[in-house]
């Protein structure tokens, strides 16, 4: 079992009650986040930091730019790039005119994003400037004509402010697509509604706290980054720290500069991290809570590195954080973990966290 963290000053459910109630649309759920606190630092990239209303006005514009290039409604947005800020702000920039974000890995080859462009079929494709040769040839090949730009700062500041529309709860919000290994890539669709519970959720597991500060190290095209770094975050009222990969060799210096508090793994990065020289390691650091640890690794990731709590779990990316290990809860001596919930005692509405894997044409 983790050690609790005896730092934690707040109960879950006393984090998610320091915002007013909201109606389960992201626009309303950052509103009572931003209300709060404008001027907090909400999210920080390569030396920059966004506050909660600088990510609104950003949004705003953005959200602008979609309308001018014609995206309406239920049309899908491919971002195809490195980890960025622009993911998150295109995520609710996509949710305010009620369209969806969908996430792609960067290093698909031709082929692959061909399928998932003929597949989704989007109104506007975003992408590194690396990748734009094979965005624009991947979507010749499918057919599909779509408003294609270079993600960055010029076109963020276009266009003007979009007043906020809170949409619809239930309406899906991202797409994420499964990693295809006995088969074609599927289409994941959650509303918003959904990744809203999996961060309130995500809070619980981890006891999140507002001083927390969330480093986002896996690839925001995947379920892990998203529902919990990222909607995580945005729930707790947190800081996000955005970093474009995973450096092992500078993983701990970058937990120093940015006085990181929680980070999310997998086992790889795991045991990358144990192989690594022990030069490396800076003694001292600020980080108090990893999720994403196999039980049989925690106790020598604790010893080695001094990380009070270690938390796993298991998921699918049709069904995010299911499931938590007795880490932190009381389970059957027999069962392998326990419901992952939100903390909040009741969630209205009829589909809570629900999402669907369908064909999204």
């Amino acid at each position: 079992m983790a050690n609790e963290d005896v730092t934690d000053r707040l109960t879950s459910l006393e984090v998610i009650r320091r915002f007013r109630a909201h109606d389960y649309t992201l626009d309303d759920f950052v509103a009572s986040r931003r209300e709060r606190h404008p001027g907090r630092e909400m999210m920080v990239f390569e030396g920059r930091s966004w506050s909660w209303q600088q990510v609104e006005e950003t949004v705003q514009r953005m959200a602008f730019q979609l309308r001018a290039d014609g995206v309406q409604a239920g049309d899908r947005i491919v971002v195809m790039g490195r980890n960025s800020p622009w993911h998150l702000l295109l995520l609710l920039a996509a949710a305010r005119v009620g369209s969806i974000f969908v996430p792609i890995n960067p290093q698909f080859k031709l082929e692959e994003v061909a399928y998932v462009v003929g597949h989704c079929r989007p109104a506007m494709l975003l992408t590194d400037v690396e990748a734009m040769p094979v965005a624009r040839e991947a979507l010749s090949q499918a057919g599909v004509s779509a408003v294609l730009h270079e993600m960055g700062e010029g076109w963020a500041r276009a266009g003007q402010a979009l007043p906020a529309s809170r949409g619809d709860a239930e309406a899906t919000c991202i797409i994420i697509y499964t990693s295809g290994t006995t088969g074609f890539p599927k289409g994941v669709m959650h509303s918003q509604q959904s990744l809203i519970c999996a961060g309130e959720a995500f809070v619980e597991r981890l006891h999140l706290q507002p001083e927390d500060r969330l480093l986002l190290i896996l690839p925001m095209f995947h379920i892990n980054a998203m529902f919990y770094s990222v909607a995580g975050a945005l729930a707790a009222g947190a800081t996000l720290l955005v970093e474009q990969r995973f450096s092992a060799s500078t993983f701990w210096q970058r937990v120093q500069a940015l006085r990181a508090t929680q980070v999310n793994i997998i086992e790889a990065v795991a045991a990358i991290l144990l192989n690594r020289p022990a030069s490396e390691f800076i003694p001292g650091h600020t980080l108090r809570k990893i999720y994403g640890l196999r039980q049989a690794m925690m106790a020598p990731f604790r010893e080695r590195f001094g990380v009070p709590v270690l938390v796993g779990g298991y998921a699918m990316t049709e069904i995010p954080g299911c499931s938590v290990p007795r880490c932190r809860v009381r389970c059957p001596p027999t069962a392998w973990g326990c419901s992952a919930a939100t903390p909040i005692p009741v969630v209205p509405g009829p589909n809570a966290a629900s999402s669907t894997t369908t064909d999204v044409m």
